[in-house]
């Protein structure tokens, strides 16, 4: 190799991945000697994640292809592109944005009920505009509108959602949008991809396609309804006992008169 720095610069992938080598969230594998990702229990999400995908790897794609790998590539191999895996341009969304606690827990009976790869939950990223979502994955665009659809209508004849919940389809993830600019003139880089088949041949990252637990599922479920607590959504009431809080009642003093206060020490 004439330039043999840059022949191995642009898919040193062990250097990308330098971070993770040395924190042990990376181990060799005896079978290939591939590296994998430690497989402790992912239980903190906000995430019921009710029909799981076996070819959308979004662990792979997004979390470590994307945030870790390619935000660590030398600036003289991206040469000012964004690049964004091939996987996630192939990936389109249907998003509905139910607006209670109580929409979001009908939302999850939607989901339930269609054979598709779906989530849905509590929403904390601050540059998403809502507090809940459910999300429909696709691959490609033809299938992406034909999952639209049929969720748009079965959102529709659900009574405690409706025409009135906003139901889109967008591709990929907001933040890669806000990263590289509006999705249609997203581009596939062919030393890219030289970097992908290098990352896909030295590691094996689970997609996480494993079924959550039924203890799982309740956390996220009990998460859900402190989230709604907490931004003042009166649904959460409906599934809390009322004589059994998660916070004591205030003690309140509005409703009285100052005439019926009994005399009292004067205050200096």
């Amino acid at each position: 190799m004439k330039y043999l720095y840059n022949e191995i610069g642009k898919k040193d992938v062990l250097n990308m991945a330098q971070n993770l080598l040395r924190s042990g969230a990376l181990y060799q594998r005896d079978v290939d000697g591939k590296l994998e990702a430690d497989g402790k229990l992912a239980w903190e999400t906000p995430w019921y994640h009710v029909h799981p995908h076996e070819s959308i790897n979004c662990q792979l794609w997004s979390a470590f292809m994307w945030k870790v790998m390619f935000q660590s590539l030398p600036k003289w191999v991206t040469r000012g592109r964004q690049f964004l895996p091939s996987g996630c341009q192939n990936c389109f969304k249907v998003v509905v944005r139910p607006q209670t606690l109580k929409a979001l827990f009908a939302l999850a009976k939607v989901q339930e009920g269609l054979n598709r790869p779906c989530k849905c939950g509590i929403e904390r990223r601050a540059y998403v505009f809502g507090n809940y979502g459910g999300y429909f994955y696709n691959r490609g665009l033809k299938q992406g509108i034909e999952c639209y659809q049929e969720v748009r209508k079965a959102v529709d004849d659900e009574p405690e959602l409706g025409p009135d919940v906003k139901v889109i389809l967008k591709r990929a993830c907001t933040e890669m949008e806000e990263l590289a600019g509006p999705s249609d003139k997203w581009e596939i880089f062919e030393d890219q991809m030289e970097i992908e088949t290098e990352i896909y041949e030295t590691f094996n990252i689970d997609n996480q396609k494993r079924s959550q637990s039924r203890m799982g599922i309740n956390y996220v479920k009990a998460r859900w309804v402190e989230h709604a607590y907490s931004v003042g959504d009166i649904t959460a009431l409906d599934y809390i006992d009322p004589d059994r809080p998660i916070y004591p009642p205030y003690v309140t003093y509005h409703h009285m008169k100052v005439e019926d206060l009994e005399p009292g020490p004067v205050s200096k």
